[in-house]
């Protein structure tokens, strides 16, 4: 083959690249270009659609914390942390779109150190100057009125369930059930006091003693803590405070409560305590558990030796009511 062929062939080469391979080129970067602008288009879109809410255009808004459930120290059916509810706090407190924040309450009550930790959080939230209101739904007793005590101000609807304020430890003893089946049970303790409320045995009159001066100091907390949410003396508080549940128009009456109404009139209040002008925007503030948080399963601590309850009586029909909820979510799931 002549050198001339050769390079003949070597220019066709290179003209077929020019005319094929190189446009194929050009168009993939021109493409890339055209999607790294779309994806800069969509991100500023997102960011004033959701991180635009922090600025001052649509930062008229009102924040709605749902507490729900039996007052418990690990997440559940029908339950709620203090962890979730602080974590959702402090958010509100962080965001400077957020002017006002309502917490919805509808929850029977449950673990006493839970109900203190949110009405702690409750109180901190308040240093920042924001209004914090409480709006009480269905039930909002013992607990649930013990963290609605922590707020600047408090609805309930005229037949919301509240008051209850007191404390109770509760055990079940089978010692006659396991005496007619035959079975005997022993325990070796460190001390006297170690086993006090197994249900394997009747109370000792020393334990009695020893668990009612540990309800009444409880009790003395949450008197004590009332009073200070609700700016009342303890002496105001005292003769309503032996356990008795209250309608929210009885709860009016002995200024447990500052108003009658739901949850819009609470909303309406605490944009106008924020200087809200017009209407406000209601957003719902909702913890989302990372993957990682999920995986790391606890078991719902819902014993009486574990927990000292506020109040037992209604804490066991909450959670019936909630599990016809979800049985029947799921049979119309199913259909």
């Amino acid at each position: 083959m002549r050198k001339d062929d050769v390079l003949m062939g070597a220019k066709e080469s290179e003209g077929r690249f020019s005319r094929f391979v190189f446009p194929i080129f050009v168009g993939c970067v021109g493409c890339l270009g055209i999607l790294i602008s779309f994806i800069g288009i969509m991100l500023a879109l997102i960011s004033l659609t959701i991180g635009g809410v922090k600025g001052s255009v649509l930062g008229r808004v009102v924040g709605v914390i749902k507490v729900e459930g039996i007052l418990a120290d690990a997440d559940g059916v029908g339950m709620v942390s203090s962890e979730v509810v602080t974590k959702l706090l402090e958010r509100a407190k962080e965001d400077s779109s957020i002017k006002a924040v309502v917490v919805r309450i509808n929850s029977p009550g449950g673990s006493a150190s839970v109900a203190q930790e949110i009405y702690q959080a409750i109180m901190d939230f308040k240093k920042s100057g924001k209004p914090i209101v409480a709006s009480m739904g269905e039930v909002a007793a013992s607990g649930g009125f013990y963290i609605a005590s922590a707020a600047d101000f408090i609805f309930a609807s005229p037949s919301t369930l509240t008051g209850s304020i007191g404390a109770i430890f509760a055990t079940i003893n089978f010692e006659g059930l396991m005496r007619k089946i035959g079975v005997e049970a022993e325990a070796i303790t460190s001390g006297p006091f170690k086993d006090t409320g197994s249900g394997l045995r009747k109370l000792r009159p020393e334990e009695r003693k020893l668990l009612k001066q540990m309800i009444d100091d409880v009790y003395e907390q949450f008197l004590s803590d009332v009073a200070r949410g609700r700016k009342l003396q303890v002496s105001q508080i005292r003769p309503i405070a032996d356990g008795r549940i209250l309608t929210g128009r009885q709860a009016l009456k002995f200024k447990l409560i500052d108003r009658l109404g739901g949850l819009q009139e609470a909303i309406s209040f605490a944009a106008e305590r924020a200087g809200i002008k017009g209407k406000p925007r209601v957003r719902e503030l909702r913890y989302r558990r990372r993957l990682w948080e999920s995986v790391d399963f606890k078991p719902t601590p819902f014993d009486f030796k574990s927990m000292l309850l506020l109040d037992l009586r209604l804490c066991p029909n909450w959670l019936l009511r909630n599990a016809i909820k979800e049985l029947a979510v799921e049979v119309v799931r199913a259909r």
